[in-house]
């Protein structure tokens, strides 16, 4: 993410999971002591879309189950412009954008898959959030093309990143790296790249995006919020 700030005394950077509720303890050049409960968000809205050329786009899902790692609702997309040869669609939820331990979701009309025509999933109360690994949080949401040879391959089906809303916040966020490189060429501001890496198994669902701060020392003090992304953006 993109960031400019005064330089001043702040040479410190702190990235933060957010969600509406809240965030995380930060992850930074060092280890932060104190985390900040609540905190205000410019997001208002925890759907997302998504479209994938081959399969089916317009995907979105909002939870409405207010447990942690239960989800409730109804998952919704557009059909290929062509449904010739598609016999129905699959849904699941899995640990990443390949369908890593996925799950496959039940609809409670349809049962498992839906077929042409039905362009909607409509989830059990209280579905579980997790994959066939305990140790592989599902973070993401994916739909495939059904054909009479099977589904189609994961990187031509739809995905979208799978929040669960819920009271729980963000866990500490786990960073495989952050690095950052100064592009201010006298040093009054702070400009450049802030870059970051999760964790190689993190559970994303607790998390609608990503803030940066800069601030005086590694435990925070001082913090000036810089800009937020998406998560998926890193």
């Amino acid at each position: 993410s993109a960031m400019m700030a005064p330089s001043s005394a702040r040479n410190h950077i702190h990235v933060f999971a957010e969600k509406l509720h809240g965030h995380s303890l930060a992850d930074s050049d060092g280890p932060p002591t104190t985390s900040q409960a609540y905190t205000e968000s410019s997001l208002t809205s925890t759907s997302t879309v998504s479209f994938n050329e081959g399969g089916v786009s317009g995907l979105r899902f909002v939870d409405s189950n207010m447990d942690a790692y239960a989800i409730e609702g109804v998952v919704q997309w557009t059909p290929p412009v062509d449904t010739s040869g598609i016999v129905g669609y699959t849904v699941f939820v899995a640990y990443d954008e390949e369908n890593t331990n996925g799950v496959e979701l039940f609809d409670t009309v349809h049962g498992r898959g839906v077929p042409v025509g039905v362009n909607r999933l409509t989830l059990y109360d209280g579905t579980q959030r997790a994959t066939r690994d305990p140790s592989s949080p599902a973070n993401w949401l994916l739909v495939f093309v059904r054909n009479e040879a099977g589904l189609q391959d994961a990187s031509k089906a739809a995905k979208i990143p799978l929040y669960d809303e819920s009271l729980t916040l963000p866990s500490e966020l786990g960073l495989s790296g952050v690095s950052f490189a100064c592009t201010d060429e006298d040093g009054s501001d702070v400009v450049g790249v802030v870059k970051w890496m999760p964790a190689d198994v993190v559970d994303l669902g607790f998390i609608t995006h990503y803030t940066v701060y800069v601030a005086d020392s590694m435990v925070g003090t001082i913090e000036q919020r810089i800009g937020a992304v998406p998560r998926g953006t890193n």
